[in-house]
C-alpha cells in the first residue's frame, strides 16, 4: 500500500521491481494495483559496472567484473589477460586502460543492449519510479536512470540518505529492523544470483550452491503462502483500503526473531544468507552450527560467534553464561 500510496503521489504511470528483491513485492503489488503500470526488472549491481563506461576510468575491485565481461566476449582478449601474472587492482586497471580500444566498444553495446530491453518494457511511459528493498549506493536507480536519461523515484523499504537521488523509505532507520537478511529472504525470487544479461534482456545466472538451493526451496513456500494472504484479503476486504504502518511490519519482524523454538533451530541450520555482491561467502542467518572442538581450539571467536548469532541453543546460551567474561 505503500508503494500504492507514493506512485498516486508523484503522478507515477509505471514502476520498475528490481530484482530479486523486488519479486514478491511486484506480485503483491499486481493483486492490489492493476491499474497503474508495473514491471520486474533485472539491474543487479555488476551490470553497472558493465555497461555504464564511467567506470572504465576507475581503478576499483569492480575492474575484475568489467575485464571477466570483456574476456569472454574477445578471444584476443582473453589470450592477453592470461599471461597478466598479477591479478590485482592495479593490474587490471592497467590492463583496461592498455585495451581500452577492444573494452569500450563492448562495454557500449552492452548498455545499447540494456537501454533496448528497458525501453521495450516502459514504452512511451514518462513518470516512472524504482522500487527495491534497501540501498546504499543505488546502484540499480543509478543504472536506470543512466539508461533513460532522466531522473527516477526511489521507492524502498530503507535507504542511506543521498541528495543525488530522489527517494523515499518505508522505513525510517535500518536501526528498527533487527534483522534485515530476514526481511530480504521474505521478499525474494527463486531464481538463482544473477551474473549478468543477455542482449534480449533473459538473465544469464550464476550455478546455484547448495546454501543458494536451499534458500530457494524455502523462499518457494514464502511466495506460495504470501499469494494466498492476499487473496485473502482481497476476499475478506472486497476491496476497502487497508494498510499497515511501518512500525507494526518491523515489529512483526522483530518479534519473529525474538521468539523461536527447537523446530526453527532446526531448519535455521541449513539457511544461508551470500554476505557479498558477489555471493561467494555464505554465512548462517539465524545461528552458529560449531561443534564441541570449537570451544577447545577456538574458545574466543565460537564466543563471538554464538553471541552474535541471533538464535542460539540452549547448550551456547550456557556457554555465553559461563564464559561471559571473555568475550
Amino acid at each position: 500500500r505503500f508503494v500504492q500510496q507514493q506512485a498516486k503521489e508523484h503522478n507515477l504511470d509505471t514502476i520498475l521491481f528490481v530484482a530479486r528483491d523486488g519479486y514478491l513485492l511486484h506480485k503483491v503489488f499486481q493483486d492490489i494495483e492493476p491499474n497503474i503500470k508495473s514491471h520486474y526488472v533485472y539491474a543487479p549491481r555488476r551490470l553497472k559496472y558493465i555497461t555504464l563506461s564511467e567506470y572504465l576510468n576507475t581503478a576499483s575491485k569492480y575492474n575484475s567484473a568489467i575485464i571477466e565481461e570483456c574476456i569472454n566476449k574477445n578471444k584476443r582478449l582473453n589470450e592477453a589477460y592470461n599471461k597478466v601474472k598479477i591479478k590485482n587492482t592495479k593490474n587490471n586497471y592497467k590492463f583496461i586502460q592498455n585495451n581500452i580500444d577492444i573494452i569500450k566498444p563492448i562495454i557500449q553495446q552492452n548498455f545499447n543492449d540494456y537501454q533496448s530491453y528497458i525501453n521495450g518494457l516502459i514504452g512511451d511511459c514518462k513518470k516512472i519510479a524504482v522500487c527495491d528493498t534497501y540501498t546504499v549506493n543505488y546502484s540499480a536507480q543509478k543504472l536506470l536512470e543512466n539508461t533513460l536519461s532522466k531522473g527516477l523515484v526511489g521507492i524502498y523499504i530503507i535507504s542511506k540518505k543521498n541528495d543525488s537521488y530522489k527517494q523515499v523509505n518505508f522505513v525510517e532507520s535500518k536501526r528498527k529492523i533487527r534483522h534485515w537478511n530476514f526481511c530480504e529472504l521474505l521478499l525474494s525470487s527463486v531464481e538463482s544470483p544473477i551474473k549478468t544479461l543477455k542482449a534480449n534482456g533473459r538473465p544469464i545466472y550464476d550455478d546455484a550452491s547448495q546454501e543458494e538451493r536451499y534458500r530457494k526451496k524455502i523462499i518457494a513456500s514464502i511466495i506460495k503462502y504470501a499469494k494466498a494472504i492476499v487473496n485473502d484479503i482481497n476476499i475478506v476486504f472486497k476491496g476497502n483500503d487497508i494498510f499497515a504502518k511501518n512500525i507494526t511490519i518491523t515489529d512483526w519482524n522483530n518479534i519473529f526473531i525474538d521468539i523461536y523454538g527447537k523446530e526453527d533451530l532446526k531448519n535455521a541450520k541449513y539457511l544461508y544468507h551470500a554476505s557479498n555482491y558477489s555471493h561467494i561467502n555464505y554465512k548462517l542467518m539465524f545461528t552458529f552450527c560449531g561443534v564441541y572442538t570449537d570451544y577447545i581450539l577456538q574458545p574466543l571467536q565460537t564466543l563471538k560467534r554464538i553471541k552474535s548469532a541471533p538464535w542460539k541453543t540452549r547448550t551456547q546460551k550456557i556457554a555465553l553464561a559461563l564464559f561471559r567474561w571473555m568475550i
